[in-house]
């Protein structure tokens, strides 16, 4: 499926979340296929996307603020899940995922995928 992803871009063939820290973090590699951590895999957490351009940017839009130094938008394929994690993700990075809080209010848009592989650029927000 076609989705679109927010990155912090870190060089020429990486970038990393845009809002996970620590643990959580997933560091992504334009060049290649993207697959989750394992750790959070196998608890059912996958790659978070959004299924718009629209949804994307009006996320980055609001939450600017609290963005990394060089976010950028991705177009990105990728295979999508069907269930949706019912945890709060920015919660996880201590890895303590079995005793993190239910949460339900993800992002409007918000599509989790198995795998992320980076099509092309779409914009730059620095």
């Amino acid at each position: 499926m076609k989705a679109y992803k927010l990155i912090d871009r870190i060089d020429e063939e990486t970038g990393r979340s845009i809002f996970a820290y620590g643990q959580a973090e997933t560091i992504y590699h334009l060049g290649r296929v993207n697959r989750p951590r394992l750790y959070f895999a196998i608890r059912g957490y996958f790659l978070t996307a959004f299924a718009t351009r629209l949804d994307a940017e009006a996320f980055i839009f609001e939450n600017t603020p609290f963005a990394k130094d060089q976010p950028e938008l991705w177009e990105v394929s990728g295979i999508k899940r069907k269930i949706k994690p019912r945890k709060k993700l920015d919660l996880l990075a201590d890895y303590d995922i079995d005793n993190v809080p239910g949460y339900s209010d993800w992002p409007p848009g918000t599509v989790f995928l198995d795998k992320v592989k980076f099509i092309r650029l779409i914009k730059k927000y620095y």
